[in-house]
């Protein structure tokens, strides 16, 4: 069953449709912002911890990178001592990402985890954050 309800002013349009006990919203059609269920948000969200973790496990550069999963909670500790901490908020169905430089929260945007504030993707900047903690390149990207 599809349901889409269209609400606002012309130019501020905010599009809900319920499809197969989901629920969507869009504030407009080109950049829909999607909602999900608690079951499909941890299935993302394990498949970032996932690709992490393999990432590191491949990994050949110089530093040493650890990475410790408890609970909702991903962990990276790097041999200056420092860490990035990254969890799921699940009451927001976000991704939140702590670093040296800063907190960032994500929000799924398509199939890209997005920060709220900058609209960098989640795998920028982690990739920035641990290229400066470990201080030589890191990349997650598949070759």
């Amino acid at each position: 069953m599809l349901l889409s309800i269209i609400a606002g002013e012309p130019r501020k349009a905010i599009l809900f449709s319920i499809h197969e006990g989901c629920f969507y919203t869009a504030l407009n059609p080109n950049n829909r912002e999607e909602e999900m269920n608690d079951s499909e948000f941890h299935q993302l969200a394990d498949g970032l911890w996932m690709t992490i973790e393999e990432s590191l496990d491949d990994w050949d550069g110089d530093s040493d990178i650890d990475c410790e999963i408890n609970g909702g909670v991903l962990t990276l500790s790097f041999e200056n001592g420092s860490k990035i901490i990254i969890n799921r908020q699940e009451p927001l169905h976000q991704v939140w990402l702590a670093t040296k430089s800063g907190g960032y929260h994500f929000n799924l945007k398509g199939e890209k985890w997005i920060c709220d504030r900058s609209g960098a993707e989640f795998w920028q900047l982690l990739e920035e954050a641990c290229t400066a903690q470990a201080g030589e390149p890191v990349s997650f990207r598949q070759a």
